[in-house]
């Protein structure tokens, strides 16, 4: 066996599913498994988050999710779509394990939601996991580096000031081609980062909880952006090299049959 990566996994999941999809959580460690030995996470932690009555359906969850080396957290909740409740119950869930202590003892953190799919086109997965963690080694002002999902992420972010009138930007350095900066959110769906960092901004949205849990992504972003003195503290991999797919497309949906 390769010698162990020293990384921990964090997976967050819901027995609502994705989309009326309840097992996007198995089409995503699945395909996770194609990508790269699992074997190769010293430690492997799976969030599940189940509204009141659902609690049989996330002990079957764990159950399969064991099996796959997981361990564990089960946490009830209630919340809706499009509502503040959810992005609460969101940052409760991430505060708690992000201060768990056998996470704590490893220097990285791959983080996934539990509806993505990884589609990888150029290289290993493993190669883009080792280069973030250079990346982060190199520069403690970088505090995220992510896999997008849209093919126009890059343009994406540098039309947001003009559309919504927010301060976001993305630069490429020169003679940089695998990957560009910038200061958009930390996107929860696939990042790679520090556990330091995150242990860090989960202590900085826990005394600051109602201030900051207004909105999971931006609340995490503020929190985490507190921690660099660079303006583009975010690296994001050109997805043309490597991309996710999230739970609303056509093509995430391929092992649903």
């Amino acid at each position: 066996m390769d010698e162990k990566l020293p990384f921990g996994l964090i997976t967050f999941f819901s027995t609502l599913g994705h989309g009326g999809f309840r097992d996007s959580y198995k089409a995503t460690i699945e395909d996770l498994a194609q990508n790269i030995d699992l074997a190769l996470f010293p430690v492997k932690l799976a969030n599940i988050k189940y509204p009141t009555g659902e609690k049989d359906y996330a002990i079957g969850m764990q159950n399969w999710l064991r099996f796959k080396g997981f361990r564990c957290i089960l946490n009830e909740g209630n919340w809706a779509d499009n509502d503040v409740s959810k992005h609460k119950e969101y940052l409760s869930d991430v505060i708690k394990l992000l201060h768990d202590n056998e996470l704590n003892t490893l220097p990285f953190t791959f983080w996934m939601e539990g509806d993505v799919v990884l589609r990888v086109r150029e290289g290993k997965l493993i190669d883009y996991i080792q280069k973030s963690a250079q990346i982060l080694v190199n520069n403690k002002n970088i505090l995220r580096v992510g896999i997008t999902d849209r093919l126009d992420e890059f343009s994406r972010i540098n039309g947001v000031k003009e559309k919504h009138g927010l301060d976001r930007q993305a630069i490429r350095i020169e003679g940089e081609d695998s990957f560009y900066l910038h200061n958009d959110l930390f996107n929860f769906r696939v990042s790679i980062c520090r556990q330091r960092d995150l242990f860090q901004a989960a202590r900085i949205l826990l005394h600051n909880f109602e201030k900051l849990s207004y909105h999971c992504e931006m609340g995490f972003s503020d929190a985490i952006k507190m921690l660099s003195d660079e303006r583009y503290c975010f690296v994001d991999f050109e997805p043309k090299l490597i991309q996710h797919l999230h739970g609303e497309t056509e093509e995430f949906k391929y092992s649903k049959a």
